[in-house]
């Protein structure tokens, strides 16, 4: 069954999620959700309250494949999401830092973001969500339309919908922007957003 999964982005690195690359990844944080989300369901985050964002859409996705965290740290298509210090943000913000060596224990790439005092939480996903098609409008997150303000998750944990309506609402308001990073509005007038 389909669902949207609304939750909050209490901080908007590129980490968590990932949107560099080929593909939108959800690899640490959010155990619960890497655990139960099936492909075809949607993720949205939304911005903080604490950062005057509450409602404020920073990114949604669909999810198109789930990868085992084991096969998402070997899997060559994610290489390019392994964190390293040289060069740009997409580069440090790579969120493939869970590895296991030849006798099945887990390691930790080095990363900016999560030191080892996360793995245990991390690994409890089990899962990275991989979205091919996504809208990511970080810092100039838009106001979400009234009629899905109900998907806004208020605090800790995540509000989950599998009402068929509202991801068909959902679904059309965000096909009045441009996919990928730094979504643009195609439809004049179709939401509170220009060109980010």
């Amino acid at each position: 069954m389909n669902r949207i999964y609304g939750y909050v982005i209490t901080h908007d690195t590129g980490f968590a999620p990932n949107p560099f690359g080929e593909f939108l990844t959800l690899a640490t944080c959010m155990p619960v959700i890497r655990r139960n989300a099936k492909a075809g369901s949607w993720l949205v985050g939304t911005g903080s309250a604490v950062h005057g964002l509450r409602g404020k859409l920073i990114y949604a996705a669909k999810i198109d494949e789930v990868v085992s965290l084991e096969d998402y740290g070997r899997d060559s298509r994610f290489l390019p999401k392994q964190p390293s210090r040289n060069g740009d943000d997409a580069n440090r913000q790579g969120d493939n830092i869970y590895f296991k060596d030849e006798e099945g224990d887990w390691f930790q790439r080095e990363s900016d973001n999560h030191d080892c005092s996360h793995m245990d939480h991390d690994l409890s996903g089990k899962n990275v969500l991989v979205a091919k098609k996504f809208w990511y409008f970080g810092s100039q997150a838009c106001d979400l339309p009234e009629d899905l303000q109900q998907i806004v998750q208020k605090g800790r944990g995540y509000r989950c919908t599998d009402s068929p309506e509202v991801i068909d609402r959902l679904e059309k308001w965000l096909s009045t922007y441009r996919p990928g990073i730094g979504a643009e509005t195609l439809v004049s007038g179709s939401g509170s957003c220009g060109p980010c």
